[in-house]
């Protein structure tokens, strides 16, 4: 008996049309073999890769139930003799007969197996939802292996499988991305205010619905901006250039006046704040003292938020508050309005609340008091 990848490979030749006198007479043999199990396996296991559905088929009790209602003789292979190229001649008709009958008879059984049916809504794709909690962070693979590091507060939606054409995510919040470079198949990230379109890139995304801005800070590659109110515009005369962002350049779309400015992202003084012992009582001259003047560029100062660093670079206080309470899981109730516009420079690695309200105050008194989550900027 023939192995199974020969038959495979006989029926496979035979369905091409380039199969010899031979191997068809092997194929015929098999066809017409009353011993057909090796067929019968080849069958069942067809048949179980096409489906989900377990089950057993019986091609041959097909066969031959469709041999019957076709009128085909079933002693076909023991004919009177004929000359050597008629045989040929009347075997490939015979073997045409009976492949076509293997063929209709596996489809017969295709059709009349359960299987289940495919809605237009299985063919989409399921779009996920990952929401991060305030005082967390969380990083994510999307299906084509891009990563994001999603920031505190923040949402994203992404399908678990991207078109043909494009890729595109929808992010509420703040996310670092590192995306696949695939020139066939741009990234698209979608705001509230703006869209993001990338071909393999390092930027980060900051748009928070409390917050006034949305900004596209660009680390490597080349991203293009297009606001969404012009995305929308149904003037096809119209032609929109996109912002094009280069390396260590920030882009800055402002709600009130739907402008976007571009800024370099400049080598910049940042002043750190340096370990001090807590048990000491410090004044503001001589924690000046203690600080240590760092060049950064403010790319790196835009990003260091996903290695747990918390740059302040003078930022209003009603900012940082909000800053804040996203990093700390905190409510803060600000009733000292006069410090609201106060701005402050510091960074902070790895420290509580309290160690950052305490520096801050030291550089510009203000008082507050702590009752669980929930924290009071007093009034003097």
């Amino acid at each position: 008996m023939e192995t199974k990848p020969n038959i495979k490979s006989l029926l496979e030749k035979f369905r091409q049309g380039s199969a010899s006198a031979d191997e068809l007479q092997m194929l015929y043999g098999i066809l017409g073999n009353a011993d057909k199990t090796e067929l019968d396996i080849i069958t069942n296991q067809t048949w179980s890769e096409v489906s989900d559905t377990n089950g057993e088929i019986d091609s041959m009790l097909l066969l031959e139930a469709t041999r019957k209602r076709a009128g085909i003789s079933s002693n076909a292979e023991k004919e009177n003799p004929f000359t050597r190229s008629e045989k040929i001649r009347s075997l490939y008709i015979e073997v045409l007969k009976y492949a076509a009958i293997f063929f209709v008879a596996f489809a017969f059984a295709w059709f009349l197996k359960p299987a289940p049916s495919i809605t237009t809504a299985q063919l989409k794709p399921n779009f996920y939802k990952v929401k991060v909690a305030y005082g967390s962070k969380t990083t994510i693979e999307l299906p084509d292996s891009s990563v994001v590091v999603l920031n505190s507060g923040s949402s994203l939606s992404y399908p678990d499988k991207f078109e043909a054409g494009s890729r595109t995510v929808v992010l509420n919040g703040e996310a670092f991305f590192e995306v696949k470079q695939n020139k066939h198949r741009p990234f698209f990230v979608k705001t509230k205010d703006i869209t993001i379109r990338v071909l393999g890139t390092k930027f980060n995304v900051k748009s928070y619905p409390d917050e006034i801005t949305t900004e596209t800070t660009l680390v490597s590659g080349k991203v293009e901006i297009l606001k969404n109110s012009d995305l929308a515009n149904t003037d096809k005369n119209k032609i929109i250039e996109p912002i094009v962002l280069k390396p260590n350049q920030k882009a800055i779309f402002t709600r009130e006046t739907g402008n976007t400015i571009l800024k370099e992202q400049e080598i910049e003084e940042v002043k750190e704040k340096t370990n001090i012992p807590a048990q000491k009582v410090i004044v503001p001259t001589l924690l000046v003292a203690n600080i240590a003047d760092q060049n950064k560029a403010k790319t790196e100062i835009d990003i260091a938020w996903k290695n747990n660093k918390l740059i302040l670079n003078n930022d209003r206080f009603i900012d940082i508050i909000k800053k804040l309470e996203r990093w700390y899981n905190v409510q803060i109730t600000l009733q000292n309005k006069q410090i609201g516009d106060v701005r402050f420079s510091a960074k902070f690695d790895g420290e509580s609340v309290t160690d950052v309200l305490n520096a801050l105050k030291l550089i510009e008194p203000f008082h507050y008091e702590i009752n669980k989550s929930n924290i009071t900027i007093l009034k003097y």
